[in-house]
């Protein structure tokens, strides 16, 4: 993904998320067949702090749009830059 963040401090960075995505889910047990397709929206915002130059630590929040499946997740991790 893209980032367009914004630098809050030296090693802090904001950054919205925003998206399209494709969903699929399919269903098949005991006879019965189903599945099903739809297009979602992801938004969000995450933070980034700059451990040194090449490590960082993040969290995201970012809610899906899917009709009639809403969710919400929260990601955190580790980032290394080549």
């Amino acid at each position: 993904h893209y980032l367009l963040p914004f630098e809050i401090h030296e090693q802090l960075e904001l950054y919205p998320l925003a998206g399209v995505g494709y969903y699929h889910y399919s269903y098949d047990y005991a006879g019965y067949d189903w599945s099903h397709n739809e297009l979602l929206i992801n938004v969000g915002a995450g933070a980034r702090w700059h451990i040194n130059d090449t490590w960082a630590a993040f969290a995201e929040e970012k809610f899906q749009i899917v009709d009639g499946y809403n969710s919400n997740f929260m990601t955190v991790g580790i980032s290394f830059k080549f």
